[in-house]
Parts: structure tokens; C-alpha cells; sequence
């Protein structure tokens, strides 16, 4: 890690000190992050988040707990992080349009990455921030795949720096 948009910082103690970006693919459809649904009880309402969202933030959390390194403590809370984040869904045959201008919305599938890069920090190890609020910089990008490309999530986590 390190470099990002203004430079290219050394961070000492880390194995590729002299890397400037770590870049994670998770491997099928972009998923967005749901609303929190309301189910009757006999009890009253229970409140509940899709399987399907707490699976796929498991699943980013893993990815890049493994590539941050599990036994790494976070850099500081003052640190800035630039994350680009290319959604790539698979193309159905019946779509002629060259962009993805349909549901799920960008800023849905945004924080569902965000809030799963987050979760990979486990009592204080193993991701690469405290809070996503140290996110300021890095568009989220949605399209269909190329021909033979199969759907993924192409994370690159960088530093921002002052330089």
C-alpha cells in the first residue's frame, strides 16, 4: 500500500513497503447493500438484513482480510484512503445499451463494499482502516462485462497523501 493520488508514502514494516496500491477481485455479481426489512412476530416487529448482504459482506471482509495480511493492525485514524471500485455485471443477451443505467444504483453497491472492507478489521487486526469515513476520494464505476470478462468487484485501496 501507499502512493494513492498526491504520492507515494513507504510504509515501513509492511512486507511490499514499496507497493502503491492493493488491488482485490471478488469474483461474481455485484451485489447492493439492502434495507434493514420489518417482519410480524407474535412478539412484535423484528427488524433483519438479507442473508444474501451479510454473505456477500463476509466474502469482501475475507478477500481483503487475506490480501491486507490477517495479523496487520490498520494505519492510523487520521489516514486518508482513496477506493475505486469497478462493478462489473454480467450482460444479458436481450441488452443492446453500451451502459449500465439500470438498478442496482451505484451508491447501493458502494456501501456494501465500504461496510465490508470495514468488517475485515477484527479486534483491531487484518484491515486496512478503522471507519470508512477515512474514505475521501475514489469514484464507484458500474458497467457490463466484455465479451469472455466475467462479473466481479475490482477493489484498488490506495493512500491519499499530502505531497
Amino acid at each position: 500500500l501507499g502512493g494513492g493520488r498526491r504520492g507515494r508514502p513507504q510504509l515501513p514494516g509492511h512486507p511490499g513497503a514499496d507497493m502503491t496500491t492493493l488491488t482485490i477481485i471478488i469474483p461474481g455479481e455485484p451485489m447492493p447493500s439492502l434495507r434493514a426489512r420489518a417482519a410480524a412476530t407474535r412478539h412484535g416487529v423484528r427488524m433483519y438484513i438479507d442473508d444474501r448482504v451479510t454473505d456477500a459482506k463476509v466474502r469482501i471482509s475475507a478477500a481483503v482480510r487475506a490480501a491486507w495480511g490477517p495479523s496487520r493492525p490498520p494505519l492510523p485514524r487520521d489516514t486518508a484512503w482513496c477506493v475505486d471500485v469497478d462493478f462489473v455485471f454480467e450482460r444479458p443477451k436481450s441488452v443492446k445499451r453500451k451502459h449500465h443505467t439500470v438498478k442496482p444504483d451505484r451508491d447501493n453497491l458502494d456501501k456494501l463494499v465500504m461496510d465490508g472492507i470495514t468488517r475485515a478489521l477484527v479486534n483491531g487486526l487484518g484491515g486496512p482502516w478503522w471507519d470508512d469515513c477515512q474514505v475521501i476520494d475514489g469514484p464507484p464505476r458500474k458497467r457490463y462485462a466484455e465479451p469472455g470478462e466475467e462479473p466481479h468487484v475490482r477493489i484498488v485501496l490506495s493512500v491519499v497523501t499530502d505531497d
